[in-house]
């Protein structure tokens, strides 16, 4: 992403994992959007862009990883639809502290 002046000011990438859980998902690796950029819903049109380009590579189903301490990255996660993706104990421990921090969990 690149301001009117061309700056680089967003970053996103994208890509295929042919084994995730034994199958076949699009990732998204990485959604960085620089320091005095940020606020100013920017990652939105980010993250339309990089699922986009996984649909149009025939994905139909994607996953990415984040940290706990990620709170306005993970609202942006959970209003395009990725959920927390619970194997252990410890990932539910860990999903029911965050909604103290993040609303839209305890639905």
């Amino acid at each position: 992403m690149v301001d009117r002046t061309n700056r680089v000011i967003g970053t996103a990438t994208a890509w295929l994992d042919p084994d995730h859980h034994g199958e076949l998902y699009g990732q998204i690796h990485w959604v960085a959007i620089h320091p005095e950029q940020q606020g100013r819903g920017l990652a939105k049109p980010l993250m339309s862009r990089a699922c986009a380009a996984l649909r149009e590579l025939g994905h139909d189903k994607a996953y990415l990883a984040t940290s706990t301490g990620r709170i306005p990255a993970i609202c942006l996660y959970l209003h395009f639809g990725f959920r927390p993706e619970i194997t252990k104990p410890e990932d539910d421990v860990v999903w029911n502290e965050m909604k103290q921090y993040i609303p839209s969990l305890t639905g």
